[in-house]
């Protein structure tokens, strides 16, 4: 009996350590399962900046190469930038912090301003709910605005449009036909008198001008546009009927993102016989060519 005992006291003994065991396990702050390490929080990262857009001129023409360069500060730490080079017209082809603009004759009407605007992104690590995960700064910029022209065709157009159109029309008033001259130039007060001479004692019946060639000084502030010109009119007080042909020569300056003319003279001037197809009057000889009452 005694050794019964003693062996039922040792059994008892084992299962009271065994739930004492269990017991004090189940109290740890510790959570079940294998123990796994928290992630290192990744080095802080700032952002980047774009502090500037530099262009060489604040405009420039069609089918010509323009190349942009940004400063940009890249901020603290986090991986390599990409720049992402964007423009309202044409194509922009981007290398980095350069990139080159270009606008091909015809895509856009002119003139018109361009806008680049440049996006920086800039790739890090963040620790969010315990876990690394990726992000991306995205930072952006416009430039200002570049004016792009097609001087050519835009030179061209107002001449033409003078010709043709207002001087052309004897119903409209002298300041109405000069609307496309700038009022700072000498020949546009000039023009102002011719129109309105020739408004008083000639009726135009036609005028043709086919622009021959457009020229400009090397930066682009002023130039010259030459066309084959015909004017058709009648003398009221007489109402004989004449005409002339020649060589119109337009004066262009550029003034407020635009173009405009300054004045106009006609140049060997011949008379069209009677019965030809061209041919213009309302002439007046002027330092030794003939300059055209509104030219």
């Amino acid at each position: 009996m005694a050794g019964h005992r003693a062996r039922g006291f040792r059994a008892a003994a084992a299962i009271v350590g065994l739930v004492a065991a269990l017991a004090v396990g189940c109290g740890r702050d510790t959570p079940q399962g294998p123990g796994q390490p928290s992630p290192v929080p990744p080095p802080a990262v700032g952002a980047p900046a774009i502090t500037a857009i530099e262009s060489p001129a604040s405009r420039f023409e069609v089918a010509q190469d323009l190349t942009l360069t940004a400063v940009v500060v890249p901020g603290e730490g986090g991986g390599a930038l990409t720049y992402e080079w964007k423009a309202s017209a044409g194509t922009i082809t981007g290398q980095g912090a350069t990139a080159t603009l270009r606008v091909d004759e015809g895509v856009v009407s002119t003139p018109v301003d361009v806008v680049v605007t440049l996006t920086v992104v800039k790739p890090y690590e963040a620790l969010e709910n315990g876990q690394i995960v990726q992000r991306e700064y995205r930072v952006s910029r416009d430039a200002a605005p570049i004016r792009l022209h097609d001087s050519e065709a835009e030179a061209a157009q107002i001449a033409v449009r003078f010709l043709t159109e207002l001087f052309a029309d004897s119903n409209l008033p002298a300041d109405k036909a000069l609307v496309d001259f700038w009022p700072a130039c000498r020949g546009t007060e000039e023009e102002r008198r011719d129109i309105e001479d020739n408004r008083r004692t000639r009726l135009i019946t036609g005028v043709e001008a086919r622009v021959e060639r457009v020229s400009f000084n090397q930066d682009f502030t002023a130039g010259e546009v030459r066309a084959a010109c015909t004017f058709r009119d009648i003398e009221l007080a007489t109402g004989q009927p004449a005409a002339v042909t020649g060589t119109c020569r337009l004066d262009v300056i550029y003034q407020e993102a635009r173009w405009w003319l300054c004045s106009s003279t006609f140049h060997d001037a011949r008379p069209v016989p009677t019965g030809a197809t061209t041919g213009a009057s309302g002439l007046r000889p002027v330092s030794g060519y003939w300059r055209a009452r509104g030219r």
